[in-house]
């Protein structure tokens, strides 16, 4: 009886510290991006705009999670967030910021098929919000809990199922702080210069071949890991006048 009652006390006081922490956390980061410079580059030289059509399914690393809500935030973009307790913060501050949110985490593709239910249905649910609104959707390839920049079949899958295209994402800032947890999460300082790199898009045929299905798999891990080197080393291009600064604000 005892435990019960600290249970439901626990859950409460959890509730009301969520209640309290998302509104202030959220209004904080949208500051802190306005005041951002910001620009988008795409394509395989990484210097034109936007010629793939929605729906497409952006894939990044979870260290860009906050980069991806704050860009993308406005309506009109799916994406997904962790059932775990974890995952609560996060959900309920991308329903503050208009998306359609899916809540679960991408399975694990294997020669037995897919291990996870509660993966397995996310994709589902996934699936079927991208084919009857057209939106864009947005997955964090190595989420929940990593390994970091390691990518998970989900995107694999939820590409070959609904024939949206797989685009790249990576991002540049100038300054951030990398924070001390397993993806080495960036969180952009105020007045930043942010750009968003998108790579060229990635087809997955609709079929059930695993073998197909992990070749596609082992092409978006490296084009995730090319983009991201690029990402990396973007400011220093800048400063040598081989990258665009971004404009100012």
């Amino acid at each position: 009886m005892a435990g019960s009652l600290k249970k439901r006390l626990r859950k409460q006081t959890t509730a009301l510290g969520l209640a309290l922490a998302v509104p202030a956390l959220d209004e904080l980061f949208r500051w802190v991006f306005r005041t951002c410079q910001v620009v988008e580059r795409w394509g395989a030289s990484l210097a034109g705009t936007r010629t793939v059509p929605p729906p497409a399914l952006f894939c990044y690393w979870h260290r860009w999670a906050i980069h991806h809500l704050y860009h993308f935030s406005g309506g009109g973009h799916i994406t997904m967030s962790s059932r775990k307790d974890a995952g609560e913060l996060g959900f309920r501050v991308l329903q503050r910021h208009g998306y359609l949110t899916v809540r679960g985490a991408s399975g694990i593709l294997s020669r037995r098929g897919w291990k996870d239910r509660g993966g397995r249905q996310a994709l589902h649910d996934m699936r079927m919000l991208v084919e009857h609104t057209g939106y864009d959707a947005g997955l964090t390839v190595d989420g929940p809990h990593g390994p970091p920049l390691a990518v998970k079949p989900g995107i694999i899958l939820l590409a070959s199922q609904t024939g949206a295209p797989i685009v790249p994402m990576a991002v540049a800032s100038r300054p951030h702080l990398t924070l001390p947890t397993w993806d080495r999460m960036h969180i952009p300082l105020p007045f930043s210069k942010i750009v968003y790199l998108f790579g060229e898009p990635l087809s997955v045929p609709n079929t059930g071949d695993t073998e197909l299905l992990d070749l596609h798999l082992k092409d978006l891990q490296e084009r995730m890991m090319n983009l991201t080197e690029k990402a990396d080393r973007w400011f220093r291009g800048v400063s040598s006048g081989e990258n665009p600064v971004p404009p100012s604000a």
